[in-house]
């Protein structure tokens, strides 16, 4: 399980550089990339937080979205996207926990919340880095 989630990600990230660089389907609504690149991250990631008992199983479909998404993918921007979706599941993590009887939510919270911050600054900047070309 470890050593799947970075070679998935290697593998995602070489598809998705190798597409952009040939230019490849540059029209569309880029939101819903942005949003398939976030269920992607979210998926990966909630399959690498539930490990060997539920994620395991979640794995393949996971990592089959993950593919999916990095080989359809118009814009390099829209991959931020997997960083907001990793952000989105730790803020649902933290509003499971937010009674705070087991896990301290406050970490939680504030790891999603900056990762969803980053990702959408750098998909703006990317956005408008791609327009002025």
């Amino acid at each position: 399980m470890i050593v799947v989630f970075p070679v998935l990600l290697l593998v995602a990230t070489v598809m998705a550089v190798r597409r952009a660089q040939r230019g490849l389907g540059s029209t569309g609504a880029h939101w819903r990339w942005f949003a398939a690149w976030s269920a992607a991250g979210a998926a990966l990631t909630f399959s690498f937080l539930t490990g060997l008992s539920i994620g395991i199983f979640v794995l393949p479909f996971a990592g089959a979205l993950l593919v999916w998404v990095a080989r359809r993918v118009p814009r390099l921007p829209d991959a931020f996207g997997f960083v907001a979706g990793v952000g989105l599941l730790l803020v649902v993590i933290a509003f499971i926990n937010r009674a705070g009887d087991g896990v301290d939510p406050m970490p939680w919270l504030l790891a999603g919340v900056s990762l969803n911050g980053v990702a959408l600054i750098a998909y703006v900047l990317g956005c408008q880095r791609q327009v002025g070309r």
